[in-house]
């Protein structure tokens, strides 16, 4: 008698999850209206802007770093804006001054 082949199962193919797709960057120009009391120094992702306060600046829509600083009254401060295409985003700081 001939030997019975043996039954091969095809293998399963893996299941490919397909990759998000990175969420788009904001295009365009948008404007940040920035003030400050007392007055402060501008940096504007790392690179001085020569500016003071208050100022409306053009930048890239998205996500910057902003610097604020008066070395008169010890204020340092940086924090994060998000610029929306073609609109002013308004940030207006308060530091208390003795």
């Amino acid at each position: 008698k001939p030997k019975p082949k043996p039954v091969v199962k095809p293998k399963p193919k893996p299941v490919v999850k397909p990759k998000p797709k990175p969420k788009p960057k904001p295009a365009g120009k948008g404007w940040l209206l920035l003030g400050s009391t007392p007055w402060t120094k501008i940096t504007v992702d790392g690179k001085d802007t020569g500016l003071t306060t208050p100022k409306k600046l053009p930048l890239s829509a998205g996500r910057h770093t902003i610097r604020l600083r008066n070395p008169k009254f010890n204020i340092d401060k940086t924090f994060k804006v998000m610029v929306k295409p073609d609109a002013t985003t308004k940030v207006i700081k308060r530091y208390p001054v003795q």
